[in-house]
């Protein structure tokens, strides 16, 4: 992780995208998601799952230490006393090495030597979502994240993403399958009528 006193400016999402010259449509195009969900992660109203923000950094060309998080910290209840929490759990923690290739969270967490009923506790959320993000069978947030990464001590580019792109691309199929289903003429009579007269 980059140290205190190498610490890089802290951008917004917003700032990031003007910064890039990028339109607001043209980046929803190359994320795959809406142009209101964009907004409002840009603006902190909501908090992004961390492969929107890995894609967004590298369309805009940061670095994950150079995104402004404090808009989405804000905005989540009882936080001073979860960092609290957090930055107790990061003092305790065994120093790790550097690792040879990128670790998931589930051996990020093995390796930092805490179980998982603590981390959740520490992060404030339920023992089974914890499970989830470390099998890859649901995306945390950049919010948890980067309570997570502070706790086990290591570094963004360390985390290995690829679980949750798998877990995002199975959201994306079956979300397209819903609205292929909902599309369907056969689904509605008014256009079964006019489908076969």
């Amino acid at each position: 992780m980059p140290s205190d006193s190498l610490e890089l400016e802290r951008l917004s999402l917003y700032d990031m995208r003007l910064a890039s010259g990028k339109s607001g449509s043209g980046i929803t195009r190359l994320c795959g998601t809406t142009y209101r969900s964009l907004r409002n992660w840009e603006t902190g109203a909501a908090v992004p799952n961390i492969v929107n923000i890995h894609d967004l950094l590298q369309i805009y060309g940061y670095s994950f230490y150079e995104l402004a998080l404090a808009p989405f910290y804000r905005s989540q209840p009882h936080q001073d006393e979860k960092q609290k929490r957090i930055a107790a759990a990061a003092r305790k923690r065994t120093p790790v090495s550097s690792p040879p290739k990128s670790l998931t969270l589930y051996e990020m967490r093995k390796t930092s030597g805490y179980s998982g009923m603590v981390v959740a506790d520490i992060c404030g959320v339920s023992y089974r979502s914890l499970l989830n993000w470390e099998k890859g069978a649901a995306i945390p947030n950049v919010i948890h994240v980067d309570d997570l990464l502070k706790i086990y001590g290591y570094s963004f580019y360390e985390l290995d993403l690829a679980p949750f792109y798998t877990a995002y691309e199975a959201r994306v199929i079956k979300q397209r399958r819903t609205d292929a289903r909902a599309d369907s003429p056969l689904r509605d009579p008014r256009r079964f009528k006019q489908t076969f007269n």
